[in-house]
């Protein structure tokens, strides 16, 4: 019986393990981060008030902070762009904002690694301060402003496609 209890608890171990989970060091963390990302979670570190109705939250991806349609767009790293540099991209998914055509660019920009790589670097956007990477997972925080013009950190997370 115990032989037995012991062989299944390391067969369900060895099945739980799951490689694609495990953080990536500094070093791997271009190609890593290269592909295509869903967004799984937005969280402010404060409750805020985005869309002006008066009710202020911390969990964005399930309130009305934040528009649906910008809940399902789809975040790239490419190694290259037009511009033989490194270029990041946010288009629309299924739901599209306004007139926005389906898959259309709502965000297209250049990016980099930071010396230690641990930030993403855009030339135009705030930076990405990475909390977690792995193979299928990445998990950024940036600084962003509510209505009232005052910063706060939204920690985004992401599954990759």
């Amino acid at each position: 019986m115990k032989k037995r209890f012991l062989m299944v608890f390391g067969l369900l171990g060895f099945i739980g393990c799951d490689k694609s989970d495990d953080a990536i060091d500094g070093g791997d963390r271009f190609n890593a981060l290269l592909g295509q990302w869903d967004i799984r979670e937005i969280m402010a570190e404060r409750a805020v008030d985005l869309n002006d109705d008066g009710i202020a939250s911390i969990d964005l991806m399930d309130s009305q902070e934040i528009r649906q349609c910008f809940k399902d767009n789809v975040t790239t790293y490419r190694e290259n762009g037009p511009s033989g540099r490194p270029e990041y991209s946010v288009t629309d998914n299924t739901l599209t904002c306004d007139d926005d055509p389906m898959f259309g660019f709502v965000e297209q920009d250049n990016w980099r690694l930071s010396e230690d790589n641990n930030s993403i670097i855009f030339d135009e956007r705030d930076p990405f301060r990475i909390q977690f990477i792995s193979k299928n997972k990445l998990i950024v925080e940036t600084d962003d402003l509510d209505l009232l013009g005052a910063t706060f950190i939204m920690t985004l997370t992401y599954e990759k496609r």
